[in-house]
């Protein structure tokens, strides 16, 4: 894998795996106190995999305005679960609203069950969904270092065969019901999470945003406002507020060996834009749904593990979940500082397709 890319001739058309940045990243986990600072004022490489090549000089630009600020980019991770919902068909909505009362009464009998399929995984909650007489049994789990669809999978079918044990006269419908909902676009994850939710934020100082960004706060704040937020809603854009968090999620997940279809979950989030007080630029991410681990599937090659290894999440001695959350954290800063980089350009008439034409064609 190649150090920090200068040359522009060197950007690759297929997907090889480079490194950009570094970035400078302040994390924070909320959702364990066992795991506390993800990342303390580090400067993190950020290995990319895309054949769009105007996102890694896209990246590298955004790194280098997180090391213009002292902590760089501050992150916290809200919400770390998998879901999984399957469908059982009541007689009558009686005996649905029956299986609810027992999903409620029973949950520490529930949990036993599920956490007896897992050394690693936790039960978080179940909720019982109705569509008339059919039950969408969605439970939340945290999974640790792994992504979690199989480990939420597996917990969710014991769980499911459990219920027609009880309930005899139940029938059997799907171990995955689309309520979880899994690899498409869903206002129930965009609203309550699932994978990792993170927040970002960075304030950049108004002489630096004129320099390093070659435009002012107030540009930016107009154009997130105009673009991402009244644009978006014109265009029927479903839960997303933003210029291209798939591109930088996506290259990176190519490049740590995470599920490539959940690029799409990892497309959902919102700017935030204002200007500071002293006339700086304050700039801000929300991404509902980072879905991502450090173990499983996918992230054995030899490539995924150099990647993972930059980005030091594959850190032994570490409380379960420490590495997952950490790359989340990782990945969204990096969102965070394409899109910043992206929106400064497009603030000024052609500096968008100039930047196309220098490294695409």
């Amino acid at each position: 894998m190649a150090e920090e890319i200068r040359s522009l001739d060197k950007y690759p058309t297929s997907l090889e795996t480079l490194v950009m940045g570094p970035i400078r990243v302040t994390a924070f986990s909320e959702t364990d106190p066992s795991l506390g600072i993800l990342a303390d004022n580090e400067e993190v490489p950020l290995p990319l995999s895309t054949k769009e090549r105007g996102v890694y000089t896209c990246v590298n630009r955004g790194a280098k305005f997180s090391r213009s600020v002292e902590g760089g980019v501050q992150v916290r991770v809200l919400k770390d679960f998998m879901t999984r919902a399957p469908i059982i068909q009541a007689q009558d909505i009686e005996e649905a609203m029956r299986i609810r009362d027992f999903l409620r009464s029973e949950f520490e009998k529930l949990r036993d069950i599920a956490q007896a399929t897992t050394r690693y995984g936790k039960l978080l909650g179940i909720e019982s969904h109705h569509v008339g007489r059919d039950v969408y049994v969605r439970i939340k789990m945290q999974c640790g270092e792994a992504a979690g669809h199989n480990m939420t999978t597996k917990a969710a079918t014991k769980i499911t065969q459990h219920l027609l044990e009880q309930f005899p006269h139940v029938e059997y419908i799907s171990d995955s019901g689309n309520l979880c909902i899994d690899k498409k676009a869903g206002a129930i994850n965009a609203i309550t999470g699932r994978g990792k939710t993170v927040i970002t934020e960075i304030k950049i100082p108004r002489d630096f945003c004129e320099v390093l960004l070659r435009t002012t706060p107030e540009l930016i704040k107009r154009l997130n406002e105009k673009k991402n937020y009244q644009g978006s809603i014109a265009a029927g854009a479903p839960f997303s507020a933003n210029a291209h968090y798939a591109n930088i999620v996506g290259a990176m997940y190519q490049a740590t060996g995470q599920d490539m279809a959940n690029v799409v979950e990892g497309s959902f989030g919102i700017d935030q834009v204002d200007v500071t007080k002293e006339g700086g630029l304050y700039f801000s991410t929300t991404q509902s749904c980072l879905i991502v681990g450090t173990i499983g599937n996918g992230k054995n090659g030899a490539s995924q593990q150099r990647s993972l290894q930059h980005l030091g999440c594959l850190q032994e001695g570490k409380p379960n979940g420490y590495n997952s959350q950490r790359l989340a954290a990782i990945i969204a800063a990096a969102t965070a500082m394409g899109e910043l980089s992206l929106l400064a350009d497009q603030t000024k008439i052609g500096r968008l397709i100039a930047a196309h034409e220098r490294f695409e064609r």
